[in-house]
């Protein structure tokens, strides 16, 4: 065997490894990702996560990374009008309006302080995502189930029946 042949059966033995180990590496992300679709769908506690598997675990990382598209392409974080992007995200982290927490009194306060009536708070209950599944209202739900909520709505109703309401 000459020189020329050994440096091809080498280069041979070299692409055939590095092929094998393309293959691999493949195989793992796709079972990889096949595992994450499996685990966002089975999962209850993120809703980005059971509606868009494994494209909804990257929602922190396109958050980030929009910061850096903004800058060049896009408007600002304090540039978009009635709510720029900076409150909204502070209002998403206000946990809902729950009022036990300490972004409770300060939503409550903001809202104040910017002249945005204040009417009604409604309790986190399980009878708005019944109302949802069945393409009901939750005033549309017997009322042996939704009479808690409907209590909750009246501040609300009246107020859309005043004139304060009215622009």
């Amino acid at each position: 065997m000459t020189p020329i042949e050994m440096d091809l059966t080498f280069i041979e033995r070299a692409l055939n490894l590095l092929q094998l180990l393309f293959v691999l590496v493949l195989g793992l992300i796709f079972a990889a990702v096949v595992l994450m679709y499996i685990t966002d769908t089975l999962q209850t506690r993120d809703a980005i996560r059971r509606n868009y598997p494994v494209l909804g675990r990257f929602r922190a990382l396109f958050t980030k990374l929009g910061e850096f598209f903004r800058q060049y392409f896009f408007a600002m974080d304090r540039e978009e009008y009635p709510f720029n992007r900076a409150q909204r995200e502070w209002v998403n982290r206000a946990s809902g309006g729950r009022d036990n927490t300490i972004a409770f009194d300060d939503l409550d306060a903001y809202l104040l302080k910017a002249g945005i009536p204040y009417v009604a708070q409604l309790r986190e209950a399980q009878n708005y995502v019944r109302a949802y599944t069945r393409g009901l209202g939750v005033h549309e739900l017997p009322e042996y189930l939704a009479w808690p909520d409907w209590d909750e709505w009246e501040p609300f109703d009246a107020w859309l029946r005043s004139k304060r309401s009215m622009p």
